[in-house]
């Protein structure tokens, strides 16, 4: 029977051979339909589908040992339930890393790209600068944007504002607050010389103060109100229809040390921390902080937007001291070991349906773009030049990292070698190379840490094999750990495995020929804030065209 009979039927099939027939003349067509309606209708619901609302929150120079769950401690001292909470009741990052300092870090999370390919290798970008992140580069703000997220930065910027391009509030952001630079003070917003928060690019004078009995005024509160105030607008304006991205990088905990009364009365006393004032201040500020989100992620309930909001916490670097601590790891902020790179990191989201366990495949901040990207809706996989994964279904699922190898860095701006202070750094796999000068490699021990000792080079066992640990002596400038099994960087296996060193020395050279120059411009005097005009006068900002 041909489909030509089946148009001039004159009655209905009587027989299961015709019955049978029919079918077998339908059925490629009515496959071809069936498919058509279940495309068709898979691009209307991805079409309509609410996209999730995203909160970065990227905390100062937060120590790995800094937050309650990795508290060795566990004296109490230090206390942050909120995170706590958020991260048991969702999935802790234990194999996370940044860069060591403030600038490289954030470049990272807006761009996607490791630092060797934006010119931001070395050092951060000081006031004076004439640089930042590429203009031409899209920040993961621009692709959420072009996504059809509201976007909101609430915090601190420091990726460049030497001409109005490279700030915030052309950068893909539709409002921003707080400020341009690093290490103001947390309620004047002075950084000697001049006067750095602003309100959507213009300066924000009124929420500043002299007066440090004035709480209203300090960073933190200011940040956790300008979020709570967003996060009300939305929802009466957009509700969950329009997804929203808040980037929230607090100034705390990064120096200077300033702690308001009230947190620092609700701490425990100065004896207790073995009489270490900074401590003492410190877990002040990470408690102020830690209640924050709180009553940030409290707002997002009361809003109607929790259910569909994916919460994601980062440290830009590790914490220094005095104050801050990463122990067991080693090292500390603006260092290559595991101590300024490897940090406190979680997800959590209603929308996660497996959670309470711990990830230990490989992340790093640049995988956040590709991410959030993915989450927002976009195609990040088309984007050939990116270095960061998209990582969340690995992580979600706790199956295996698409990334088997990161870069630290590579440093040559001052020379690499005996008589530089240059360093880089890699890991693949299991395995950790650093070369050159890595920065001081202490084990920095909490005050008041009776069994804390710092780990002496030892012979390390491991797969039931000896190797012998080379001694770090004043003239090392290669190590080569299993990080591991051996977290704490205390055996330098360079000398035991010559073959293995060998091949990550070659997956740096490998990167290295790929690097663009290093931009790290000497200070403008143009940028005085004192040659600045009107409004403008005695601020930071943007001093050229």
């Amino acid at each position: 029977m041909s489909i030509g009979h089946s148009k001039g039927l004159k009655r209905a099939p009587n027989s299961m051979a015709e019955i049978r027939g029919l079918e077998s003349v339908l059925a490629p067509f009515t496959c071809r339909l069936l498919f058509k309606f279940v495309y068709l209708f898979s691009v209307i619901v991805s079409s309509t589908a609410v996209k999730p609302h995203l909160l970065f929150i990227l905390v100062d120079d937060y120590g790995y040992g800094d937050i309650g769950y990795h508290n060795i401690l566990a004296d109490g001292l230090l206390s942050t339930p909120h995170l706590d909470l958020l991260a048991g009741g969702g999935i802790k990052l234990e194999q996370y890393y940044v860069q060591p300092i403030c600038t490289p870090t954030r470049s990272q999370l807006l761009t996607g790209r490791y630092q060797i390919h934006t010119g931001l290798q070395h050092g951060v970008i000081h006031p004076q600068m004439p640089s930042g992140v590429p203009t031409d580069m899209p920040l993961i703000s621009n692709q959420l944007q072009s996504l059809g997220y509201r976007t909101h930065l609430v915090g601190k910027w420091h990726v460049g504002f030497y001409n109005n391009a490279s700030c915030p509030w052309n950068r893909g952001f539709d409002t921003t607050l707080g400020y341009l630079g690093g290490e103001e003070d947390y309620w004047t917003h002075v950084r000697s010389p001049g006067f750095d928060f602003r309100r959507n690019g213009v300066p924000d004078h009124e929420d500043a103060t002299e007066d440090n009995g004035n709480t209203s005024k300090y960073s933190t509160k200011l940040f956790r109100n300008e979020a709570i105030d967003l996060i009300q607008s939305h929802s009466s304006t957009y509700g969950n229809k329009t997804p929203m991205f808040l980037y929230l990088p607090f100034q705390a905990v990064h120096s200077p040390l300033q702690a308001t009364e009230h947190w620092l009365s609700l701490q425990h006393p100065l004896e207790a921390f073995n009489g270490s004032t900074a401590r003492r201040t410190l877990a002040a500020m990470v408690s102020n902080m830690d209640f924050a989100v709180g009553k940030i992620v409290a707002e997002l309930r009361n809003a109607g937007m929790w259910n569909n909001t994916i919460v994601i916490l980062s440290a830009d670097n590790g914490g220094i001291s005095p104050g801050g601590f990463n122990y067991p790891l080693r090292g500390q902020k603006a260092t290559l070991w595991e101590g300024g790179v490897r940090v406190n990191g979680f997800i959590h989201s209603p929308l996660l349906t497996t959670t309470g366990f711990t990830y230990n495949g490989l992340v790093h901040i640049s995988d956040w773009y590709p991410t959030l990207m993915a989450l927002g809706g976009g195609s990040p996989e088309t984007l050939r030049y990116l270095d960061g994964f998209n990582v969340w279904h690995a992580v979600t699922t706790n199956s295996s990292s698409p990334r088997s190898e990161l870069l630290h860095n590579i440093d040559i701006f001052n020379g690499l070698g005996p008589h530089g202070v240059g360093n880089a750094a890699i890991r693949v796999g299991t395995l950790k190379l650093l070369v050159g000068a890595p920065g001081t490699g202490s084990w920095y021990i909490p005050p008041g840490c009776t069994t804390c000792r710092t780990p002496s080079l030892r012979t390390f066992f491991t797969s039931s094999k000896v190797e012998m640990c080379a001694a770090d002596s004043g003239n090392t400038t290669l190590w080569l750990f299993d990080v591991v099994a051996d977290p704490r960087e205390t055996c330098n296996l360079a000398v035991a495995r010559p073959a293995d060193a060998a091949r990550l020395l070659a997956r740096l050279l490998v990167y290295n020929a790929s690097q663009v120059p290093v931009v790290y411009p000497p200070n403008d005097p143009n940028a005085d804030p004192a040659l600045r005009h009107g409004i403008e006068r005695g601020c930071w900002g943007p001093w050229l065209p």
